[in-house]
């Protein structure tokens, strides 16, 4: 529950978090954005005490470690900073309303630049519907999978927003990074497609 975990500090790229357990307390930091993140921990936390009350011999300093070291490709990765770029598969509901919470209650920035690319069999108006309030501007765009969703048609569902349509990802990425200020945030969302062929640019 709520009481198991609460988050101490972070900044864009780093959380440090207090984990009551039933063992012990931990201080556990992550790389991982999200205040959600506190919950999983703890989840996590609490199937490892499973494991060493079963006889699995597992340090402190591994569970440390290992929270410190985890990195979860294309979910709430930060990939630049200055504009800071942020990739997250949000693909559902589920996802984008985690995505805006995250965006509104850990980040700081002047301007939302997002970059939008989703499958067409999602249900796409009510994922709009949740990440739009907090937008300034949107690029939507492709993956190349045969399933994406034709981007100038997400720039007729979208409506009164400032909206650029780019076919393709990278396309998509160098437009936002050129509109962006250093202080502007980037998110790159809508499709593990999406994110991955993202990933793939900037690495």
């Amino acid at each position: 529950d709520d009481n198991s975990w609460e988050k101490i500090q972070g900044g864009p790229d780093w959380q440090e978090f207090f984990i009551k357990r039933s063992l012990k307390d931990y201080h556990i930091r992550t790389k991982i954005p999200g205040q959600f993140q506190g919950e999983n921990i703890a989840i996590t936390i609490t199937a490892i005490e499973n494991l060493q009350m079963n006889g699995i011999y597992i340090t402190d300093e591994s569970i440390i470690d290992g929270f410190e070291k985890t990195i979860i490709s294309g979910r709430m990765e930060i990939v630049g900073f200055e504009p800071l770029i942020l990739l997250d598969g949000a693909h559902n509901i589920a996802g984008m309303i985690s995505l805006k919470t995250t965006l509104e209650e850990d980040f700081v920035y002047e301007k939302l630049i997002l970059i939008f690319g989703i499958l067409k069999d999602k249900n796409i108006q009510t994922i709009l519907d949740i990440i739009l309030p907090i937008v300034d501007t949107i690029v939507t765009t492709k993956s190349q999978s045969n399933r994406a969703f034709n981007p100038s048609t997400l720039k007729e569902m979208i409506g009164k927003k400032e909206v650029i349509v780019k076919d393709k990802i990278s396309d998509a990425i160098e437009h936002a990074t050129k509109i962006a200020k250093k202080n502007d945030l980037i998110c790159i969302t809508g499709s593990l497609y999406t994110v991955g062929e993202s990933r793939n640019y900037f690495t």
